[in-house]
């Protein structure tokens, strides 16, 4: 199930016991409207081109909080593993993901923090675009699949050492 989860391509399927939590990485603005236009430009600072082609990683903006009562009544089982903060992760100054467990936004793969390195590819000036909304919508994906992931490999028993 662990290999369902690290590949985007696959759906989750039902009933495997590994939900992913609707609640992580709602797009959202400021004003609390839809997301259209420019919302969808990444200007918050998460990449930028360095010597030739290589692309930098930047500071982006993020904001960190406590979950709020909704957030954490529906992970109050699994704030332990998810974090006891959360963030808010910015495309620009008025959109950005709600409630981003501060875990999922630290978990790294290959020694790289997963969601921040997919930022900044997408930073405007980088990509030379606005996000689409399925990349929006597949950052949040992404997000829900790492919460999964810890959430999953906190209910295995650990293993002993022979």
């Amino acid at each position: 199930m662990i290999a369902v989860l690290l590949d985007s391509e696959q759906a989750v399927p039902s009933g495997t016991g590994m939900p992913l939590r609707p609640e992580i990485a709602v797009p959202d603005t400021e004003t609390r409207r839809q997301m259209d236009g420019e919302d969808f430009a990444v200007t918050a600072g998460w990449g930028h081109f360095g010597a030739g082609d290589a692309v930098m990683p930047g500071r982006g903006h993020i904001v960190e909080r406590a979950y709020r009562p909704d957030e954490h009544s529906k992970l109050a089982e699994h704030v332990a593993v998810l974090g006891e903060t959360t963030f808010d992760v910015y495309l620009n100054g008025a959109a950005f993901w709600r409630n981003v467990p501060s875990s999922v936004w630290d978990y790294r793969l290959g020694g790289y923090q997963v969601l921040k390195k997919w930022l900044s590819y997408r930073e405007s000036a980088v990509l030379g675009r606005r996000l689409l909304p399925e990349e929006v919508q597949h950052f949040a994906d992404a997000a829900r699949r790492i919460g999964a992931l810890l959430i999953a490999t906190s209910d295995r028993p650990e293993r002993s050492s022979p």
